[in-house]
């Protein structure tokens, strides 16, 4: 169905592809969208994996923030509408579900350092271009010759080089297809 194989760039094409959704406690609230974001990482079905007072350490997250990882920022305030989760993914970008302004990738999205409790999460390398990217970053010049030539088809990142900035080697500055990193 198109989720088998998971990874970053299935997270950012799953956060752009919603953005613009209509803010709905409960259906479509916060933790709703982190839970399509993260269920595109890790190659799930869609549907919702936590909420704000999940215990995220059991599913693979940890404390602290990473570039170039799935980032997620949380607010808790006892669930329910005194809560709040904003994330920052992979290639760099905020998104944010709120009832001001829906679901926002990029723009005027917080991000999950805009809070005080932070969780990350790094899957392997499967379905992302995260090995190529760690070559490439580790000086391997094929692999960065590849990751140029694919720049700017919506497979390669947005950024000059090819590379972001992003020590992991993860997707910093992947762009979806079509789309411009804002």
């Amino acid at each position: 169905p198109g989720y088998e194989n998971g990874g970053a760039i299935a997270a950012v094409d799953n956060a752009y592809q919603n953005r613009g959704k209509k803010y709905q406690y409960g259906d479509w609230d916060c933790s709703m969208y982190l839970s399509q974001v993260y269920a595109g990482m890790r190659g799930l079905p869609p549907g919702r994996y936590f909420n704000t007072e999940s215990d995220f350490e059991s599913m693979g997250f940890k404390r602290g923030y990473k570039a170039g990882a799935l980032n997620i920022g949380i607010r808790r305030g006892g669930g329910g509408p005194n809560s709040h989760m904003a994330g920052t993914l992979p290639n760099g970008v905020n998104i944010e579900n709120s009832g001001g302004g829906g679901s926002m990738y990029g723009g005027d999205a917080a991000g999950a350092q805009d809070f005080p409790l932070q969780y990350y999460y790094e899957p392997d390398v499967s379905g992302d271009m995260g090995e190529l990217q760690a070559r490439a970053a580790a000086g391997d010049q094929n692999a960065a010759m590849l990751l140029s030539s694919q720049s700017g088809n919506g497979v390669g990142t947005a950024t000059s080089g090819g590379l972001g900035s992003a020590s992991s080697g993860r997707t910093e500055g992947y762009a979806p297809s079509g789309a411009q990193n804002s």
